[in-house]
């Protein structure tokens, strides 16, 4: 985000990670929604029922994405085309809620039962104030 301050602009770049302890991590096979496109960190993961695969978590979806199981710890980056990408997926441990990403809603906007979801698969996602989140503003 870029503020402009007397004629000169300051650029906040957050720094701030998804994962805050205890992080056990897993391989798995990913399948975006769509091609060329990033899936920022923090994204939630379900599995696809019929597959196996993980894909973005969607509410009410009905494919068994609508149960969260995992979170991406990193950006991916689907391809031009719809193909499996093998990516370490985080399984366990303590993340940010506000980071956290599940469609349709906005980045942080996790509701109390997705919540519990992601506890009985060992993620517990926590409200945060991070102090050091932001580096210098140049």
């Amino acid at each position: 985000m870029s503020y402009p301050l007397g004629g000169m602009a300051v650029q906040n770049n957050d720094i701030g990670s998804a994962v805050i302890f205890g992080a056990v991590f897993d391989d798995a096979v990913f399948l975006g929604l769509a091609v060329s496109t990033t899936y920022p960190a923090g994204t939630v993961l379900g599995r696809v029922t019929a597959s196996g695969k993980l894909s973005p978590s969607v509410v009410g979806a009905g494919d068994g994405t609508e149960t969260p199981v995992a979170m991406l710890a990193t950006d991916v980056i689907t391809a031009a085309v719809l193909v499996d990408i093998n990516i370490r997926v985080l399984i366990e441990g303590q993340v940010r809620l506000s980071k956290l990403i599940i469609a349709p809603a906005a980045v942080g906007v996790v509701t109390a039962a997705q919540k519990d979801q992601l506890r009985d698969f060992g993620i517990v996602a926590l409200q945060t104030t991070e102090l050091s989140k932001l580096d210098n503003q140049a």
